[in-house]
C-alpha cells in the first residue's frame, strides 16, 4: 500500500493517497475515459491508464485527444486546447518495440517493474514530470504538469500514477 503519495501544495489538493483497493478500480477521470474510447479501437497493444488523476489536475482538464494505430497510442490532456504548451496538462502513451527509456532517476514500480523518472522543470517554459516503464515489448510514458515544487513529491506522484496504470491492467 502506498502512503500519501499526493500532497497539497500551494492550495492544490492533489490526492490523499492511493490504496491497493483503488488500483483495480475503473477509470474515474472523465477526460481519460473519453480519450480511452478514442484510442482503444485503434490499437492492438494494451492501453495502460491510471484509475484516476490527481484531483487538482483532473478538475481543471477541459479537453482530451487520443490517437493511435496498431502499434501505439497517445492521449493528450489539456487545461485549454489551442493555446500550445500553455494549455498542456498531461500525456499518456504506449509504443510497441520502442527504445526503453533512460531518464534521470530509476524507480521501482509495482510487480517488480522498473521505471525511469524525470522531474518537471519550473519557470516560464515549465516542463511536465515524466515517468516511463517497459512491460513486455511496449514502452509506456506518463507526463503531467504538476502543481508540486519538489522533485521527491513529483516522483511520489508519478510513481503512484504509473502503479495505478500497471495495477489497472489493459483497459
Amino acid at each position: 500500500m502506498l502512503k500519501n503519495c499526493f500532497k497539497a501544495m500551494a492550495g492544490f489538493s492533489l490526492l490523499a493517497a492511493f490504496s491497493s483497493s483503488v488500483f483495480a478500480a475503473p477509470i474515474t477521470s472523465k477526460p481519460l475515459s473519453m480519450a480511452l474510447t478514442q484510442v482503444k479501437p485503434l490499437t492492438k497493444i494494451s492501453v495502460l491508464l491510471p484509475s484516476k488523476l490527481p484531483s487538482a489536475i483532473d478538475a481543471n482538464i477541459h479537453a482530451s485527444a487520443g490517437t493511435g494505430d496498431e502499434t501505439s497510442y497517445e492521449i493528450r490532456l489539456y487545461y485549454q486546447k489551442g493555446v500550445g504548451d500553455a494549455g498542456f496538462a498531461g500525456y499518456f502513451s504506449g509504443k510497441l518495440n520502442s527504445n526503453f527509456p533512460n531518464l534521470k532517476h530509476r524507480v521501482s514500480l509495482v510487480h517488480g517493474v522498473m521505471g525511469y523518472f524525470l522531474p518537471g522543470s519550473r519557470g516560464g517554459s515549465r516542463s511536465p514530470s515524466t515517468i516511463e516503464w517497459s512491460m513486455g515489448n511496449v514502452t509506456y510514458t506518463a507526463q503531467l504538469k504538476l502543481p508540486i515544487q519538489s522533485a521527491p513529491e513529483q516522483q511520489a506522484t508519478m510513481v503512484a500514477v504509473a502503479d495505478s496504470a500497471i495495477e489497472g491492467g489493459a483497459r
